[in-house]
């Protein structure tokens, strides 16, 4: 083979001795396609059990039923945009099942009709007017606690004044040991976290709310809450219960 002259690149060279060049990496680079920038999927971004929680509903399962079913109870309250979603939780004294009652209130003034239709027509939203869904939802707290003692009550910790009067006249005021204020975030994702276990062993049944399902189907754990603002109360409230009955439990050494 004759001795390459210094006009011989060394591609030339490599090839006149059968070996394939080996691409720099930037010129690799180059001639690579750029794959497409993606952000956190929606997949991995929602929560991985919503479907389980579709299969887990518990046809005429009322509130008035947790005060027979269940020893204790524990709720969660969330107001936004308009609605006041209310929700309750026990564990049922015959087969152990964590059972989950669920309800929403709208307040007409602030109602924003077309959005909410489908919620209106499964009569999953009771219409109110004035301040009677903060009224509604601490009447409902008092006659449960009548029969079973309320183990904790979940709350923002910007609770308005006007549900903030509605539960100490309920006999829930903000220095009664079961309200708890709960902060949006990691104590609201262990929540949830506790919620999937439950649903993906079979051991959580619920009242079927249309607008809480969605709620939760919707839900991304990276918000703090959802831009539809229909969406938030149904699923913060269940978080807010669950969380505050966690600290409880801490706090009391179980």
């Amino acid at each position: 083979m004759d001795k390459p002259t210094h006009n011989m690149n060394r591609r030339s060279l490599l090839s006149m001795l059968g070996i394939a060049p080996v691409m720099p990496f930037a010129a690799a680079a180059m001639s690579v396609k750029p794959a497409k920038t993606v952000k956190l999927s929606d997949r991995m971004n929602s929560l991985p059990w919503t479907k389980q929680w579709q299969a887990a509903s518990e046809t005429g399962l009322f509130l008035e039923q947790l005060r027979e079913r269940c020893s204790d109870v524990s709720a969660g309250i969330e107001e936004c945009d308009g609605l006041l979603s209310l929700a309750v939780f026990g564990r049922d004294r015959s087969h152990g099942k964590i059972i989950v009652w669920t309800g929403t209130w709208g307040r007409e003034a602030s109602w924003r009709f077309m959005p909410y239709l489908p919620y209106i027509a499964a009569r999953d939203v009771e219409l109110v007017e004035g301040n009677d869904d903060v009224r509604d939802a601490a009447w409902a707290l008092e006659r449960i606690a009548r029969t079973v003692p309320v183990n904790s009550i979940g709350v923002s910790i910007y609770i308005s004044d006007h549900l903030l009067a509605a539960m100490s006249e309920a006999g829930f005021s903000a220095e009664h040991p079961a309200v708890r204020g709960v902060v949006n975030g990691y104590s609201t994702l262990g929540a949830a976290a506790t919620i999937g276990r439950l649903i993906e062993t079979g051991a959580l049944v619920h009242n079927g709310s249309l607008m809480t399902t969605e709620a939760l189907t919707r839900f991304r754990r990276s918000m703090a809450w959802h831009p539809d603002g229909h969406l938030v109360a149904p699923a913060t409230a269940l978080f807010r219960a669950f969380a505050a009955r966690s600290w409880t439990a801490l706090s009391e050494g179980r």
